[in-house]
């Protein structure tokens, strides 16, 4: 095993030189080229540590790279021509689900007009029935409208 010299900082910020014994042994050959160990050594050391982090990180970042990039690479055209068959039929699946939500609304709305006018030709004889009938009804279909949710999910489709 072979000692290794350490920078320790003290509670001043000084840089002090230390021999440590990590248990590990340093490596045959050196892993910082000599240009660059002249000018790590050139630099104050209090600045060495912030510069060889910086370095370090740098490298870090180049040889992980980006998961997109990673993907990107793997991605072929049998890829890309299954997404947009994909896209394509979520898109018709999509469509269908709104012509059909637009149906059943005006067969609701068409529903609720013939009631309304059921009532009105039944209750011709007693208007005062009517009237109470009819407010009763305006405000049973504005509940459920509401209840619905037809304004909170207009508000989510946009």
């Amino acid at each position: 095993m072979k000692k290794q010299e350490k920078n320790l900082q003290d509670q001043n910020g000084m840089v002090n030189k230390e021999t440590v014994d990590n248990g590990l042994e340093a490596p045959e050959e050196d892993i910082i080229p000599k240009e660059m160990d002249e000018v790590l050594n050139s630099i104050p050391d209090k600045a060495q540590a912030q510069v060889v982090r910086t370095m370090l990180s740098m490298q870090f970042r180049a040889v992980s790279g980006s998961p997109e990039s990673t993907i990107s690479k793997k991605i072929t055209e049998e890829h890309i021509s299954k997404y947009l068959e994909d896209s394509g039929s979520a898109m018709h699946e999509s469509y269908k689900e709104m012509h059909e939500d637009k149906i059943f609304k005006g067969f609701v709305v068409l529903v609720a007009c013939a009631m309304f006018i059921a009532i009105i030709i039944l209750l011709k004889e007693q208007p005062d029935v009517m009237e109470k009938i009819i407010y009763a009804l305006v405000g049973l279909l504005a509940g459920s409208v509401g209840g619905y949710g037809a304004g909170y999910k207009k508000g989510l489709d946009n």
